[in-house]
This record gives C-alpha cells, sequence and structure tokens, in this order.
C-alpha cells in the first residue's frame, strides 16, 4: 500500500511539474509559433500585441467589445496596435481610411464607427467616398481624407502592411499578434473572444517574464 501510494504521488507531483511548465495553454492548439520570429517595433520592456484586423470582417467587428474591455485592462507590459488587413481588393478602401485616421488623428472616433457603418446601420465603406464622408464628421474634410488616403504615406503603409501579415503567416482576421512570435486566433482553440485575449495575457507574461533575464545581463 506505501509502495503502491508513493508511486501515486510521484507521478501526481511530476504531473503538476508538466504542468506548470507547459501553463494552461499550449502551442499548436491554443496560438501558434510564428517562423522565423518577426522584428517588433516596441518600445525597449513593452511586449507588442497587433490585431489583424478588417472593417469588412463581421467577425472582427464581433470581437471588438472584448478589444475594447481587454484594453482596459491589459497587462502594463503591452504596447497594442491595430493592424488593417488586405485579403481581398474590397478590404483595401478600408485599411486605406484606417491609416489615413491614424495618420489625421481621427481613429479614436472613425474606428467603431467604421464597424457599425458596414454591420450596424447599412452604409458600407466600398469606396474612397464612403470612408470620407463618414470621417469628415470626426474633424477634418472629405478633400483631406480621399487626399491622405492616395497618398504617398498610405501606399507606402499599405505596402509594408501587406508584406508583415504575410511574414506573420496570417491567413484570417482577427488574428492577435504577440511580440512577432504567436498568432492567436478565433480558430485556435480558446472557447471565446474573450479566451482570445486570455491566451494573449498568458503569452505576454511569458514575454516579459523571458525578457527580464536577457536584460539583467546586458546590463551587467
Amino acid at each position: 500500500m506505501f509502495i503502491r501510494s508513493a508511486v501515486v504521488i510521484l507521478g501526481a507531483l511530476a504531473l503538476s511539474a508538466v504542468q506548470a511548465q507547459s501553463g494552461p495553454f499550449q502551442e499548436g492548439v491554443h496560438f501558434e509559433r510564428i517562423e522565423p520570429a518577426q522584428p517588433t517595433y516596441a518600445a525597449p520592456g513593452k511586449v507588442e500585441v497587433i490585431e489583424v484586423f478588417s472593417y469588412s470582417c463581421h467577425a472582427c467587428a464581433a470581437t471588438q467589445p472584448a478589444v475594447d474591455s481587454w484594453k482596459k485592462s491589459m497587462p502594463a507590459e503591452v504596447q497594442f496596435s491595430y493592424l488593417p488587413a488586405v485579403f481581398h481588393p474590397s478590404w483595401e478602401v478600408t485599411a486605406r481610411g484606417y491609416f489615413a485616421a491614424e495618420a489625421l488623428g481621427l481613429l479614436e472616433k472613425s474606428h467603431q464607427a467604421s464597424f457599425d457603418a458596414n454591420f450596424k446601420v447599412n452604409k458600407p465603406l466600398t469606396s474612397a467616398d464612403d470612408v470620407a464622408k463618414l470621417y469628415a464628421g470626426f474633424g477634418s474634410s472629405v478633400d483631406e481624407i480621399k487626399k491622405v488616403m492616395s497618398g504617398f504615406a498610405v501606399n507606402t503603409r499599405i505596402q509594408r502592411a501587406r508584406k508583415q501579415i504575410m511574414a506573420y503567416g496570417v491567413d484570417s482576421t482577427p488574428t492577435l499578434i504577440v511580440n512577432g512570435k504567436w498568432r492567436v486566433k478565433s480558430g485556435n482553440a480558446v472557447g471565446s473572444h474573450q479566451g482570445m485575449f486570455n491566451v494573449v495575457n498568458y503569452l505576454v507574461q511569458r514575454e516579459a517574464a523571458a525578457a527580464k533575464p536577457a536584460a539583467a545581463a546586458a546590463g551587467g
């Protein structure tokens, strides 16, 4: 009895050790590795989290409330940003709208409004005129918005976004990219929109913990 009990206890301890090492989420099940890992643009000491999305994506619109909720309580180490996808020619106009709004300081007001136009008020953004007319209500002019949307800076951002998304291996939206190393998407076994962010928080903690010894070594 004693020997059998000891074996059971040792087995349980070994299992606990394995679970502690692997954590509550598993690579290949809840998140995917990006190979090769991509450079990040986060400030020193920060963990970069990017949502690859489209205003033309219904799933992205449905996920946005969870994004907003998470941003209010996201880990202090996170530097968050959006990256519009251009998987289809029809998606490019809203991607250009995103970058134009960012450049013009309209993004805080235009972001949710863009989803609402496509999926709530039945005024889909299918042309530069559609986007400019909507965004003009947030502090710019139709002509200025259209000019920025077709300008060199936005053209450059569109091309860079295409290359980034391809390098990340993103094939669906929404997808969350953590520190250029990990993909988390709704197709993973995450259970819910909030589940995606539970996985992201786990990966952020891992990345932040891994960065501390490296920073200490560099400082020493």
